[in-house]
């Protein structure tokens, strides 16, 4: 069942194997398997028509390097190279392969990525953003804003945060935050953190939804509302434009930068 199409076959069988890893797979998040589904269908058809491999379980190092010299001469860079290996190897996992792939991408020719610099906010930018906030009526913003410099909190791990939440970081000094990977940090709160805290949870909004369901207090979110439900499309994957919760639609995009990372974060 894992064979897929050799050279001159039939293009649709050819990611089989991994169309059936993607529905049953749970390890990682849903936009990292989505991510990695479609990497996985641009080296195999690579390794089909390249090498008239079959099956997964025979995909080797040779292939690797082999890819890495065809997306190298495609002009991609050491960043987009590094995923798609890594989308190889997660799905290489999944169905046990006969040969041991490298995790060592500089043996395959891949370079060391280069640091994008210092890209974070100046104190300056950030004390206008926390103005225009103020200034739009959203003081709710201002916090999600105060709380990602001071506690290197992401968006959504600002923004999903309960009532709860902030009453029990208030009486013990530190802020549970559960985030990427499901890895559980707990951050000191420091004077203006508390503060926003503070406020937050004493402002929640009457448009707070999760799903169409509208909350009560216990469970409402302390800043901003929570997501509103995206629909599925028919394949459950595919390129989603990624944001943050909405607040009664209206819609705000992730990719923001405080310029603090908080502790195992």
């Amino acid at each position: 069942d894992d064979a897929i199409t050799a050279k001159g076959g039939t293009e649709d069988r050819a990611v089989l194997t991994s169309d059936r890893i993607h529905k049953h797979s749970r390890q990682g998040s849903i936009q990292t398997r989505r991510r990695y589904y479609d990497a996985m269908r641009r080296f195999l058809y690579f390794v089909a028509g390249e090498f008239r491999v079959q099956k997964i379980v025979n995909i080797s190092d040779k292939h690797l390097h082999a890819y890495v010299t065809h997306l190298k001469a495609q002009g991609h860079k050491s960043s987009y190279i590094v995923t798609e290996l890594a989308a190889v190897r997660y799905y290489h996992d999944q169905v046990e392969g006969r040969h041991e792939l490298t995790r060592d991408n500089a043996k395959l020719g891949v370079e060391r990525r280069e640091r994008p610099g210092d890209r974070a906010w100046t104190e300056e930018e950030l004390a206008a953003l926390i103005a225009a906030a103020l200034n739009a009526g959203k003081p709710w913003m201002a916090d999600v804003l105060i709380m990602g410099r001071e506690l290197g909190l992401r968006v959504h791990e600002a923004i999903r945060l309960t009532r709860a939440d902030a009453e029990r970081a208030l009486r013990e000094d530190k802020l549970r935050v559960k985030g990427k990977g499901g890895l559980v940090r707990h951050i000191p709160l420091t004077k203006e953190a508390a503060a926003a805290l503070s406020r937050s949870k004493q402002e929640i909004g009457v448009c707070v939804q999760l799903g169409g369901r509208r909350l009560g207090t216990e469970t409402s979110r302390v800043v901003g509302e929570p997501q509103s439900a995206r629909p599925e499309n028919s394949l459950g994957y595919g390129p989603r434009k990624q944001s943050v919760p909405s607040v009664c639609g209206e819609s705000r995009t992730h990719g923001v930068n405080w310029g603090k990372r908080s502790p195992n974060g």
